[in-house]
């Protein structure tokens, strides 16, 4: 059996292997973003209780930078602050599953 919150699946779609697949039930997602005095604190919801995850950051959505990482409680929250950062137009945030 899977482990508890994930989903897998085998592909055999290359001649001679066997791929295992394996994803969160129900992706993680931010449910809350906040910005106060030049901290930006993004919250959301759906990880594995305990799970670990990677915050990254890009300017463009093509280069992606770790910038933290932590792990979702009991319950599958997380909540990760940082600085906003200083000049920049725009900044992207994502999560990746450990």
């Amino acid at each position: 059996s899977s482990p508890a919150g994930y989903n897998y699946s085998f592909s055999t779609n290359t001649p001679g292997a066997v791929n295992l697949i394996v994803s969160p039930t129900t992706p993680p997602n931010f449910g809350n973003v906040t910005l106060s005095g030049g901290t930006l604190t993004l919250a959301g919801s759906n990880g594995v209780p305990f799970g670990n995850y990677y915050v990254q950051s890009s300017s463009n959505l093509v280069s992606w930078k770790y910038i933290a990482t932590n792990h979702f409680d009991s319950n599958g929250a997380f909540s990760f602050s940082t600085n906003a950062p200083a000049g920049a137009a725009q900044n992207f945030f994502r999560l990746q599953l450990q």
